[in-house]
């Protein structure tokens, strides 16, 4: 083998697969010797000398490579029989010299690369980097070869050399049986196709280690990956912007992926890439590119804010930079923390750094992979609810931190110019009062745990945007949060007709309005039912990982139930429940007033709304265990039993209280939809007057009692709610209490103002009324970083003693004046009376 010159040696991959395949100790056995090794095609002149001759082969180079790796294992290990039959081979080796033009040399190989053989995988001309390595040679080739050609020209005529003509050699040469494409694979036959495969192949070229690293991840033990596909390759540079830096990141992500063997559902797997076809690969592919883009933005930012000294600053954001800058060689000593290196960064670092090694170890790659899925800007995916949830409390953190160390910056100046301006300015920063900072935290609690939405009246948009709250992701039982109050963490989506309307005689003077009905929507519940089978996705998947249930009341009403179940039925892996909701005797009387207006015989209170009403519950996954009710419910023990008898709320505490035109702005009459429009010649006149404006009253006629609310989330085991027609907001009270988020969805802005303002008071007035001992609305004022409220009666004892101080001094201050203009007067009269006398 003395001729061979070898100036490239092959992947490691591809020898180690050849090892498999030919040099096995059973192959070898069984292998005749003349086959062990192939006959080896060398291409060169009569003037070329031992050691010069080049392979036209890769695949019969990688098989050479194989066979020298196995016998110096024999040799080195034994067993010594095949040792020898391996150095006899050697030495009988074929050896085929042809005299030709090197050029043809590389036709000829790029024709071997087209049969068909084990080895389609590893020396394939569909392969990526196979493809791309090929052309870069013939291309330097065909340019020495048109080089000289022009040399010959004169100088005016001279050409450089185009893809153009690179397209034209290659069509020729195919043309004139120097090589022939195999059935089913890629043909040039334009510019274009050469382009493509250039541009991937300078891309891959801008930073060294990303052509290793593309080759290492297009074929793994298991098979291809997408990466393999010339079609997926192209399309890379141009997803990445050109921008090299990207193209590493993304590489070393998926080589990570390979190496760490990384499993979890939340996660991107070697399965997910594996089992992608070419839109899902470039669908992981712009997920990890969003990372990469969002690293990078937040920690500019972050860079922008200095929180301490800059020398110390420089070394910590170098640190980060770690993760998912171009040198991550330092990456797993980071995270392993060998050095100590975390324990000397500042605490907000740390912080960001614990986010970074996350999404760099791909454990939030559902969340990024459902913000791209959004097919937004940039700046407005960062702004979604699922990416500002995961990294606001650090940027707020951070951001009060930069606040504090500019200020302190400020001051330590200051304080160089003029010491005594210190305390003036301490004394001006002061801390808010207690009251204020319960509004502030109230405030607060309710925007974090009851986001609101308001709809647009487009069902497509309204359902669009629902979609990116981060309650509304989709979730499973390993996903899903868990809730100590319910002891669950299932997630249910309430439709509540009697929330979003009132019956038309609550606006007419004179009228029971616990007398009237509301009607159910179908187009509403319908497109309720189609945002719920999106987040539910039910009939898909395992059964029991679903944790999603829809109920919703058919208001008294037979036609409801029928609608309901006409919707509910027909969708694929849901089961639908009923549970009749007996409201109790003595709630239906207070809410008819006297029991002296009813006539006392059987079965008056037949068909008084809340009597007998419907809730109906469909459930995506497996139903609720045995739950004993929260309270006494007259005689019936569990959820096992399908009726519940239920308290009412009274209508003389319900709130919030608002005026008679704000009622009917959020509810408008006439919008029941039981009313029928009968055209008349003249109007027909009323019983009496509408209601005046004068009192306020309750906002909502059919709202839910506190019990019952408590009670239905508990037997469902909630976690997460979404509800629409929130009514008078008692179950997004209920969640807030028990610290269950849920998403309201309102139908007017004037609705969700008036319920949000009304719970954020009521959870004010609860925190200033609390006890150390009520652990739930307590908060200490170093919990709320504040002072104590100034009481009302000493500060105004305080206001009276300084006023009777300032009066004191007025009036002592006029006495004084008043002595002085006595004595100047007395002294003026005396001098007068003693010229006279002189004169005299």
């Amino acid at each position: 083998m003395n001729v061979l010159q070898v100036k490239e040696s092959p992947a490691e991959a591809a020898v180690m697969h050849d090892i498999e395949y030919y040099y096995t100790d059973i192959k070898l056995k069984q292998t005749p010797l003349s086959m062990l090794l192939p006959v080896i095609h060398l291409e060169g002149n009569e003037n070329t000398k031992n050691g010069c001759w080049n392979i036209i082969s890769e695949s019969e180079l990688c098989q050479i490579f194989a066979f020298l790796h196995v016998l110096r294992e024999k040799l080195e290990k034994g067993p010594v029989e095949l040792a020898n039959k391996m150095k006899k081979a050697a030495g009988e080796v074929d050896v085929l010299l042809l005299k030709i033009k090197q050029i043809d040399g590389m036709w000829l190989e790029w024709n071997a690369k087209q049969t068909t053989s084990h080895q389609d995988l590893q020396h394939s001309p569909e392969r990526c980097t196979v493809r791309c390595k090929f052309f870069t040679k013939i291309e330097v080739a065909l340019r020495q070869e048109f080089k000289k050609k022009e040399e010959k020209k004169k100088k005016a005529e001279k050409k450089e050399f185009t893809k153009k003509d690179f397209a034209k050699a290659f069509m020729d040469a195919e043309a004139e049986g120097k090589f022939s494409t195999a059935k089913g694979n890629i043909k040039v036959q334009s510019e274009q196709d050469v382009t493509k495969v250039m541009n991937l192949a300078t891309f891959l070229s801008k930073i060294p280690d990303m052509l290793d690293l593309w080759e290492g991840n297009e074929i793994w033990e298991e098979g291809k990956t997408p990466l393999f596909y010339f079609t997926f390759g192209h399309w890379f540079p141009g997803a990445c912007n050109d921008d090299p830096k990207i193209g590493l990141w993304v590489l070393k992500q998926i080589d990570n992926v390979r190496i760490d063997n990384i499993t979890g559902k939340s996660k991107l797997t070697k399965k997910k890439i594996l089992e992608a076809n070419g839109p899902r690969m470039k669908d992981f592919v712009k997920t990890l590119i969003l990372e990469y883009n969002w690293m990078a933005d937040l920690q500019a930012n972050m860079a922008g804010k200095p929180i301490m000294s800059a020398e110390r600053m420089g070394k910590e954001m170098a640190e980060l930079q770690k993760v998912w800058g171009d040198d991550q060689s330092g990456f797993d000593d980071l995270v392993a923390d060998e050095g100590g290196i975390q324990a000397t960064l500042h605490p907000l670092t740390l912080e960001v750094l614990v986010l970074f090694i996350k999404v760099a170890k791909q454990e939030e790659f559902n969340r990024f992979s459902t913000a791209e899925a959004l097919h937004k800007s940039f700046s407005k995916t960062c702004e979604s609810d699922i990416l500002v949830d995961f990294f606001k409390p650090v940027v707020d953190k951070w951001t009060d931190a930069h606040n504090h160390h500019t200020g302190q910056e400020e001051k330590d100046k200051k304080k160089d110019k003029d010491p005594e301006r210190e305390d003036d300015e301490e004394e001006e920063n002061k801390k808010p009062t207690r009251s204020v900072a319960i509004r502030e935290y109230a405030a607060h609690d309710v925007k974090t745990y009851l986001p609101t939405y308001v709809k647009t009246g487009d069902a497509q948009v309204d359902r669009q945007k629902l979609l990116t709250f981060a309650i509304c992701l989709p979730l499973t039982s390993e996903t899903a949060p868990r809730n100590l109050e319910t002891q669950g963490n299932r997630r249910v989506f309430v439709l509540d007709e009697n929330g979003r309307k009132n019956p038309n005689w609550a606006y007419v003077k004179g009228r029971n309005e616990y007398r009237g009905k509301v009607g159910l929507e179908r187009d509403v519940l319908e497109e309720d039912v189609g945002l719920w089978t999106v987040m539910a996705a039910p009939g898909e998947g395992p059964r029991d990982k679903k944790v999603d249930v829809f109920t919703t009341y058919n208001c008294d009403q037979a036609a409801a139930s029928r609608a309901i179940l006409q919707v509910l039925k027909p969708i694929r892996g849901v089961e639908v429940k009923k549970v009749i909701l007996r409201g109790k005797q003595e709630d239906l009387e207070r809410r008819l007033k006297q029991r002296g207006n009813m006539t006392d015989t059987l079965g008056d209170l037949d068909g008084v709304p809340g009597m007998s009403e419907e809730c109906y519950q469909a459930f995506a996954g497996s139903l609720p265990t045995r739950r004993e009710h929260r309270y006494t419910n007259a005689g019936i023990v569990d959820n096992v039993y399908p009726e519940e008898v239920i308290p009412l709320p009274n209508p003389a505490l319900m709130e919030p209280l608002v005026t008679h035109e704000l009622r009917k702005r959020i509810f408008a009459p006439l919008s029941d939809g039981n009313t029928q429009q009968v055209q008349r010649d003249e109007p027909a006149p009323t019983e009496k007057a509408d209601k005046e404006d004068k009192n306020r009253e309750k906002l909502c006629t059919y709202g839910r009692d506190e019990k019952y609310v408590e009670n239905a989330l508990w037997l469902l085991g909630a976690s997460n709610v979404v509800v629409h027609g929130v009514g008078n907001g008692m179950i997004p009270w209920v969640c807030l209490k028990w610290r269950i988020p849920c998403v309201c969805i309102y139908d007017c802005e004037e609705h969700q103002k008036c319920v949000h303002e009304f719970i954020t008071k009521k959870v004010e007035n609860l925190m200033k009324k609390a006890v150390p001992a009520n652990t739930r609305w307590w908060k200490s004022n170093d919990d709320l970083n504040c002072i104590p409220d100034v009481d009302e009666k000493t500060e105004k004892d305080k206001k009276k003693r300084t006023a009777a101080a300032l009066d004191d001094d007025e009036k002592k201050e006029k006495k004084k004046k008043k002595s002085k203009s006595s004595s100047s007067s007395s002294t003026s009269s005396s001098s007068s009376s003693s010229k006279k006398s002189k004169t005299e």
